[in-house]
């Protein structure tokens, strides 16, 4: 079998024109994505975090094909997505598959469940019987946790919960190698929140799945991914394996985010010396030079106003797109050889 990733990005960039006032310069382009490197490989879970804004769902959107390329390439299974013509993207559709974040208004409200989850298979399996579909949509369904009694019932009939299953049970249907979760838990209920994350664990290892993951929440990253990738005004700040991320986070903006997870010990949470972020994220039509963070950044330095970092390996299991990130890395060792 071979070793490629499965998904793979390079220098990718995702801009838009954005029309401005003639005064202030006239037209400006939005920098959604702007040069980003990741690797996906086969069974595995990439999580993708950051602030709203960040890219994360442009990401998802250009590997979707619905997002126009700028620069850099998108491939998968080797193959690039770059200037693709209509036809070829048949085959990329059965392998990539997407959840999205509303469970209810993902699903066609006048459809029933049995079409909405045979409606991928009559566009991609054209040779698939009558039979053979009825038969997926059955077996898809128990395998989320529904029953085929369901089959007839429309979206509005379900919890939010349950239409979530049965976005994942559609997105299952043409058995597809990589599937694109775009905040699929983040409009749940906690304890749902779980189910469905404990649901998307079982099917990956049952089917062999890769998961591109995005998520505000760093607590449902950390349970769900093999690898965590962070994002700041479209860029990559902070890359590594979710271990090596979550014991020794390297990037300033990694660790004030960290730091707003909530904590259930009430002791420990009164101890913690929050890291409060200033401000807002600047405008991606207007990145401030340098460092992209270093107007929100406590450890900014006038080399960070001027020169912007690069990711590079600070390990051979993680990447910081930080001047200072072998400073932050003795400062972890150092407060854990204290405590």
């Amino acid at each position: 079998m071979s070793s490629a990733p499965l998904l793979q990005t390079r220098a990718l960039k995702v801009h838009y024109p954005v029309s401005g006032n003639a005064r202030r310069g006239g037209n400006h382009l939005l920098r959604a994505v702007d040069g980003v490197d990741m690797k996906l490989q086969r069974g595995k879970t990439l999580g993708v975090v950051g602030e709203s804004g960040c890219g994360k769902s442009t990401l998802i959107r250009a590997i979707l094909g619905f997002a126009p390329i700028s620069a850099g390439d998108i491939l998968v299974k080797e193959a690039s997505l770059k200037n693709l013509k209509p036809k070829a993207w048949r085959s990329i559709r059965k392998s990539v598959q997407v959840i999205y974040q509303d469970p209810l208004a993902s699903l066609d409200p006048r459809m029933v469940v049995r079409d909405i989850i045979a409606e991928p298979m009559r566009a991609l399996l054209p040779r698939q019987s009558r039979s053979q579909i009825h038969e997926r949509v059955s077996d898809l369904l128990q395998q989320v946790g529904l029953s085929t009694r369901h089959m007839e019932r429309y979206p509005h009939e379900f919890s939010g919960g349950q239409c979530q299953r049965i976005g994942i049970a559609r997105a299952l249907a043409v058995h597809p190698e990589l599937v694109l979760c775009d905040e699929p838990v983040s409009a749940l209920d906690v304890s749902v929140q779980a189910q469905i994350i404990n649901l998307l664990q079982s099917l990956q290892v049952e089917h062999g799945l890769a998961m591109l993951f995005v998520a505000h929440d760093l607590s449902v990253v950390r349970h769900i991914s093999h690898e965590v990738m962070v994002m700041y005004l479209g860029q990559v700040v902070e890359y590594a394996t979710r271990d090596e991320l979550f014991s020794r986070p390297m990037h300033p903006y990694t660790q004030a985010l960290m730091m707003a997870v909530p904590i259930p010990d009430p002791v420990r949470a009164r101890n913690r010396k929050p890291t409060l972020l200033a401000g807002e994220p600047p405008s991606p039509t207007h990145p401030p030079p340098g460092c992209r963070f270093h107007q929100r950044c406590p450890l900014a330095q006038p080399l960070c106003r001027i020169q912007p970092p690069e990711l590079r390996a600070i390990t051979p299991l993680h990447a910081v797109a930080c001047h200072f990130a072998e400073q932050i890395q003795q400062q972890n060792f150092q407060s854990r050889t204290d405590g």
